[in-house]
C-alpha cells in the first residue's frame, strides 16, 4: 500500500480519527467479542479464559492481520494509533496487486474499530474483594417482552453477557444475584431482589483464576436505560466450607437502543 493511493490515505486517517475518539472516550481500548445475541434464549453458560487471554482471543479472531497484538489484549492509551501507523508504514511497500486485498483488511479493521466502539460504550467492570465483573449489553430489537403475562405488547430488548473471573486468591462460590433495572428517565422498571439463587440456575464455584461467563437479557419500557446489581459470594474454605460473605459489584451499565 503507498502513501500517495487516495483510497490508502482516506483509510488510514478514518482508521486514526476512531483511534483518537476511543482514546478520548475511553483512555484505550479493551478488546471484546461481539455478543451472541441469541445466547439469551437458552440461557448459555460455560467456563471462559481469563480476561486476558479472552482479549488476546477477541483479537486474533477480529484483527487477525495485526502484526503485534498487545500482549494484554488491550490497548492502551495512544498504543491503538500506534498500531495503525505501524501497520499503514509496514503495508507502504506491498506490490500494487496486493493492495485490493490490502484496502479490504484496512476496512474489515476499520469496522471493527466501530463496533469496538460500541461495545466499550456498552460495557462496565469492577473488581470487589477478587471477584472482577464485566458486563456488555446489546440492543436486539423490539420483541414480545419477557414476561408475557403482565406486559403483552413488544418492548425493547437487550441481552446481555457477563464474566465473573476469580482474580483473588480465595476459592469463592456464587450464591445469589440482585438487580435493579431503571429507564432513562431514572424510574424503576424491574427489580431481582437481593439473594435471588444463582445465575442461569448455577451457583458455580470458582478457583482462582477462573473465569464463568453466561447470557441472559431484559426488555424495558423505554429506548435506553440502564442496570446494576450485585452478585452475592462467598469465600470457601476446606471441604468448600462457607466462610466470609460478601457482595461482588455489577457496575451501572447502558442498555442503548
Amino acid at each position: 500500500m503507498t502513501s500517495k493511493n487516495k483510497a490508502a490515505t482516506v483509510l488510514y486517517r478514518a482508521a486514526q480519527k476512531a483511534a483518537r475518539q476511543i482514546d478520548a472516550a475511553f483512555g484505550g481500548l479493551n478488546v471484546r467479542m461481539p455478543l451472541d445475541t441469541n445466547a439469551w434464549q437458552t440461557a448459555a453458560h460455560e467456563w471462559s479464559s481469563t480476561t486476558q487471554e479472552y482479549r488476546l482471543e477477541a483479537i486474533q479472531e477480529l484483527l487477525p492481520d495485526l502484526p503485534k497484538p498487545p500482549s494484554s489484549g488491550s490497548f492502551r492509551r495512544g498504543e491503538l494509533k500506534q498500531c495503525i501507523r505501524a501497520n499503514f508504514e509496514a503495508s507502504s511497500s506491498a506490490p500494487a496487486d496486493q493492495l485490493p486485498q490490502l484496502l479490504d483488511t484496512g476496512f474489515d479493521a476499520l469496522r471493527v474499530l466501530s463496533e469496538q466502539y460500541t461495545l466499550e460504550q456498552c460495557s462496565a467492570q469492577a473488581t470487589t474483594n477478587g471477584v472482577h465483573v464485566e458486563i456488555t449489553t446489546a440492543y436486539i430489537g423490539s420483541k414480545i417482552p419477557l414476561d408475557l403475562i403482565e406486559t403483552p405488547t413488544a418492548r425493547p430488548v437487550w441481552t446481555y453477557r457477563i464474566r465473573i473471573e476469580n482474580v483473588g486468591e480465595k476459592k469463592v462460590q456464587l450464591l445469589g444475584r440482585q438487580w435493579l433495572i431503571l429507564t432513562s428517565e431514572g424510574h424503576q422498571h424491574a427489580v431481582v431482589p437481593r439473594g435471588s439463587t444463582g445465575v442461569v440456575g448455577c451457583t458455580p464455584i470458582l478457583q482462582p483464576g477462573e473465569c464463568f461467563q453466561y447470557y441472559s437479557a431484559t426488555d424495558l419500557s423505554t429506548p435506553n436505560g440502564t442496570m446494576k446489581g450485585s452478585f452475592q459470594m462467598v469465600e470457601l474454605g476446606p471441604g468448600n466450607t462457607p466462610n466470609l460473605p460478601f457482595d461482588a459489584t455489577i457496575p451501572t451499565v447502558a442498555l442503548r437502543s
